[in-house]
C-alpha cells in the first residue's frame, strides 16, 4: 500500500525572538537572525574576510580552507553570493552592489530597495508613527515582499515580522543618526533633516549591530562580535536554522539593548518570547499502521484539548512556545493564555514522539531576577518523573517565575465526554506507572 502524508502535531519552528507590543498598531516581532544575517551583508568583503579570519585563529583552522569552504556554504544555501559581495553605502562604495541601494523618505514612512540575499531586489515600506510608543523599537507595520511575512502564529495580521531585509534599513537609518556620518559617505544617503521626525528615531533591538575595527572595540564588543561571527559560520558552515541561531544568541543577556531589557522586565510583559511557527511536521506512513493510527489520534486529541480550553475556560490560544528548556523533551507546544486580562494559569500543550500530549500547567508569578537563564530547574531521568512533583521555573515566554504542574489530560476529558483514543489511553496508563 502506497504510504501517504500524516501530520504528526508537532511544530516545526522557523524562528524564536521577541514579540513586542505596541498597543493601537502592529506588534513587532525581532530576532538576533534577522539582525545577525543583516549585518553581514552590511559589511564589505575585506570585512567579512576579517571576521573569518580572527575565527581561523581563535579555532585553530587554516585559513586559506575555511574561507573558501565558508564561501561554497554561502553559495549552497543562498543560490548566489550576494551576501558576501554586497555592502553598506560608505565614502567609496557608492553606487554598486549595494546591500541597501536606494532609502526616500515619504511623509511618516521611508520607503526604498533592499538587495536580495539570493537574487534581485526587493522594495520595502517602513512605517514611521510620530506618536509615543510603548516600546521605542522598530517600525511597526513594516512590510516587505517576502515570505517573512508569510509564517506566523496570526498569519500576518496584527505583527510586523523583521527578517533580513528590513533589519537592514533599520540598522542603517539607527547608526546614520547616532554616528553623524556626513550624507555623503552614510548608509542611506540621506541628510539629516530627511531622517528627522518629531518623535525620537527608534532604537536597535540587540547591540552587536557595529562597524568598528578588531583593535577599535571594547572587551565586550569583541565578544558579541566574535559571537555573530561564531553563529554566522555555523548558519552556514554546520547548515544550522535561524532558529538555532536566534536561541543561541538570546543565551547571551549582553546582546539585548537597554529598550529591549526594559519592555521585558516591564510589569505588563511588553517583550514576550516567541517561536514563529514554519509548519506542523509531516511524515509520510502506510495508512492503518501502527504509527499512524497514533499520529491521528493525537492530532485528534490536541483537537479536542484546545476546543475544551477554549469553550470550557475561555481561553486563547497565543501561538507557540519553548518547553522543558535544556531537557531531553525540550519542545515547540501551542499555549492558550485566559482571554483579554483574565486571571489563572495559563497552559501550553507538549506533544511529542515519546509520550501523548501532556498539559503544562502554570501559574505565572513576579518579574524573574535571572530571566536570561531560563532552563527548566527539575531534572529527571524520564519525564514521567515530572507528573507528580510540582516545581518552579522560569516561564520561556514571560521569564517570570512560575509555578509548573503537569497535567495528564485524558481523564478530564472523559468526565466531559470526549473520547480519548484507545491507543493513547494505554500511554497514560504507562505514564502514570512510571511516574509513581
Amino acid at each position: 500500500m502506497a504510504k501517504r502524508p500524516r501530520k504528526t502535531g508537532q511544530i516545526l519552528p522557523r524562528n524564536y525572538g521577541l514579540r513586542l507590543a505596541m498597543p493601537g498598531r502592529q506588534d513587532l516581532f525581532v530576532s538576533p537572525a534577522a539582525y545577525i544575517i543583516a549585518q553581514v551583508m552590511l559589511e564589505t568583503p575585506k570585512e567579512i574576510r576579517t571576521r573569518l579570519r580572527d575565527w581561523s585563529e581563535r579555532h585553530n583552522e587554516d585559513y586559506g580552507e575555511v574561507e573558501p569552504t565558508f564561501v561554497d556554504a554561502v553559495e549552497k544555501r543562498e543560490g548566489s553570493k550576494n551576501i558576501l559581495n554586497v555592502s553598506r553605502r560608505t565614502g567609496s562604495r557608492q553606487l554598486t552592489d549595494l546591500a541597501l541601494p536606494k532609502v526616500r523618505r515619504e511623509q511618516t514612512r521611508f520607503t526604498g530597495v533592499v538587495k536580495s540575499k539570493e537574487r534581485g531586489e526587493y522594495d520595502f515600506a517602513l512605517p514611521f508613527y510620530d506618536s509615543a510608543r510603548a516600546v521605542n523599537i522598530g517600525y511597526p507595520g513594516a512590510r516587505v515582499g517576502n515570505e517573512d511575512n508569510l509564517y506566523n502564529e496570526g498569519k500576518g495580521k496584527d505583527l510586523s515580522i523583521i527578517g533580513v531585509h528590513l533589519a537592514i534599513p533599520e540598522i542603517a537609518l539607527a547608526i546614520d543618526e547616532q554616528s553623524g556620518t556626513p550624507q555623503w559617505a552614510n548608509m542611506t544617503g540621506l541628510f539629516p533633516r530627511q531622517r528627522k521626525t518629531e518623535s525620537i528615531m527608534p532604537h536597535l533591538p540587540f547591540n552587536f549591530n557595529f562597524f568598528k575595527s578588531l583593535e577599535n572595540m571594547t572587551p565586550d564588543e569583541l565578544e558579541l562580535y566574535r559571537l555573530v561571527t561564531d553563529l554566522i559560520v555555523n548558519y552556514y558552515g554546520k547548515n544550522s536554522s535561524q532558529y538555532e541561531m536566534s536561541v543561541s544568541a538570546l543565551k547571551n543577556s549582553k546582546i539585548f539593548s537597554s529598550e529591549l531589557v526594559m519592555a521585558i522586565n516591564s510589569p505588563s510583559d511588553r517583550a514576550q518570547f516567541k517561536v514563529l511557527r514554519q509548519k506542523e511536521q509531516e511524515i509520510s506512513l502506510e495508512p492503518g499502521s501502527q504509527e499512524d493510527r497514533r499520529h491521528a489520534a493525537v492530532t485528534t486529541l490536541v483537537d479536542n484539548i484546545s476546543k475544551y480550553l477554549q469553550e470550557s475556560f475561555y481561553y486563547v490560544p497565543v501561538g507557540y512556545c519553548r518547553e522543558f528548556v535544556g531537557t531531553p523533551w525540550e519542545t515547540i507546544a501551542r499555549r492558550f493564555e485566559p482571554k483579554g486580562n483574565g486571571k489563572g494559569p495559563v497552559y501550553s500543550i507538549a506533544i511529542s514522539d515519546e509520550h501523548p500530549p501532556i498539559l503544562v500547567r502554570k501559574y505565572l508569578s513576579h518579574k524573574s531576577l535571572r530571566w536570561a537563564e531560563f532552563p527548566d530547574t527539575l531534572v529527571t531521568s524520564h519525564i514521567s518523573q515530572k507528573l507528580n512533583h510540582p516545581y518552579t521555573s522560569i516561564d520561556d515566554v514571560t521569564r517570570r517565575e512560575s509555578h509548573v504542574e503537569l497535567v495528564l489530560p485524558d481523564e478530564t476529558l472523559r468526565k466531559k465526554g470526549i473520547v480519548v483514543p484507545e491507543i493513547l489511553n494505554k500511554e497514560y496508563d504507562t505514564l502514570r506507572e512510571r511516574g509513581k
